[in-house]
């Protein structure tokens, strides 16, 4: 019977020397991707931001 280990990066470097395993993501730009596809997009950086945001498109906060 095959015993499985967790993954944890360390065992992945001890038992695989510099063989990456997974990736590094980063989320993309949500309003630049929106104007890309047609759509409305902005960021939001502060909580207070929202309410003017949503009045911008059309919502009532």
């Amino acid at each position: 019977m095959k015993k499985y280990v967790r993954y944890h990066p360390d065992h992945q470097e001890r038992e695989y020397p510099r063989r990456i395993a997974g990736t590094l993501l980063t989320n993309p730009n949500f309003a630049e991707l929106a104007q890309l596809f047609g759509g409305y997009g902005e960021q939001i950086d502060r909580h207070e931001d929202f309410a003017p945001a949503f009045g911008r498109i059309g919502i009532k906060p």
